[in-house]
């Protein structure tokens, strides 16, 4: 039976007060969509949807940790 809803993740950024950048600069540069917190009033947060098949999802999972890696240097 095929799910009818998606799970979700909703992490905190570190030291920033919006993630509206980070989720746009994901967006442009690695065509990682991200939802924002300030959808939901959180700022600091971003969703992270499940709902997509494995393998694209590890290739976006990995773009993530290395956009955030290159941006704490």
């Amino acid at each position: 039976v095929e799910p009818t809803g998606g799970v979700v993740c909703f992490p905190r950024l570190k030291n920033r007060e919006d993630s509206r950048e980070f989720c746009e600069i994901l967006k442009a540069r690695h065509s990682v969509s991200l939802l924002p917190g300030f959808t939901f009033e959180t700022p600091a947060y971003f969703r992270i949807n499940f709902g997509v098949d494995r393998e694209n999802f590890r290739q976006a999972l990995d773009l993530v940790r290395l956009y955030v890696e290159d941006a704490r240097r």
